[in-house]
């Protein structure tokens, strides 16, 4: 799995790594129902994410969801879309913009790795089970990449 983040539009970015790591010049998108981009017939899998001014792509062999955001704290957002566990993690926390920007964006890594419609609730999704998952920070933002490497449950059928 290859992460890469950019002070560029993501567009670009997507071309440049396609380019440089895969010597894919060119290349036809096409776009699901829900509008997650994947390369016609070529087996590379990835996907896009932004937040001000950066762009964030992670490319892999499976499935793949990536979110990049600028560390934040949203109460409305942790109560409408944390489980209770999630919320415990927080709560304990002394790092809450950290913690929570974490499991924000796992969630939609998540989402966005299976393909769900957005207006999916993201309180279902329980970021203490998730398998196949890695992170990159900094200090200003917070990125989580998930693969499906054989994910299974209900939300995927």
């Amino acid at each position: 799995m290859g992460i890469r983040v950019k002070e560029m539009n993501r567009h670009d970015l997507l071309k440049k790594v396609l380019e440089f790591n895969y010597n894919i010049k060119d290349y036809e998108l096409l776009y699901s129902k829900n509008g997650k981009p994947s390369l016609v017939g070529k087996q590379v899998y990835f996907n896009l994410s932004s937040s001000q001014k950066l762009s964030a792509i992670a490319t892999s062999k499976v499935a793949v969801g990536i979110c990049i955001e600028h560390y934040f704290y949203d109460l409305e957002i942790l109560d409408t879309c944390f489980n209770e566990k999630e919320k415990e993690i927080i709560a304990k926390s002394d790092k809450k913009e950290h913690d929570f920007t974490r499991i924000y964006t796992l969630k939609i890594a998540y989402i966005k790795m299976l393909d769900f419609e957005r207006k999916y609730s993201l309180v279902d999704i329980d970021t203490t089970q998730l398998k196949n998952w890695s992170t990159n920070e900094n200090k200003d933002y917070f990125v989580s990449v998930v693969e499906n490497k054989n994910v299974t449950n209900e939300y995927s059928k």
